[in-house]
């Protein structure tokens, strides 16, 4: 009866471990696509906060300023656009991509003293919101 008893202790003991495995197992990948998702839109953010900070100091005429928040913003999104051809989302890289070509083009017009970079930066803040919404699900 003991060896029974215990082969029978040791079973559950077994299974137990293997149910927890299993379940933990399995909340993984989940959890890895929530975290790559909070991510993006941590950089989305990031890239937006940027944006905005370059069109204040655009409309207050600090074009020295606006700069280095456009390059901080270009930065940026360089890494949500190789993030997200890494995750295999191309069609929203094109999108990341289409902000860095705007925000280069704002940071020519603003090393030109052009007040219109600000424009620029805010179809950029525009294009961004609509491939990368801050917002989660």
């Amino acid at each position: 009866m003991t060896l029974k008893t215990l082969g029978i202790g040791v079973g559950c003991v077994v299974l137990a471990f293997a149910l927890g495995w299993y379940v933990g197992a399995s909340n993984r990948a989940d959890m890895a696509a929530q975290l790559e998702q909070a991510i993006l839109r941590a950089d989305a953010a990031e890239v937006r906060a940027s944006i905005q900070d370059a069109r204040l100091s655009l409309i207050d005429s600090n074009f020295g300023e606006a700069r280095r928040a456009i390059q901080r913003a270009r930065a940026i999104a360089q890494r949500v656009d190789a993030r997200l051809r890494t995750l295999g989302q191309p069609d929203r890289a094109a999108g990341v991509q289409d902000v860095v070509t705007q925000l280069d083009e704002a940071d020519g017009l603003s090393a030109a003293l052009n007040p219109t970079a600000a424009d620029t930066a805010a179809a950029a803040l525009r294009t961004l919101e609509s491939s990368v919404p801050t917002v989660g699900p």
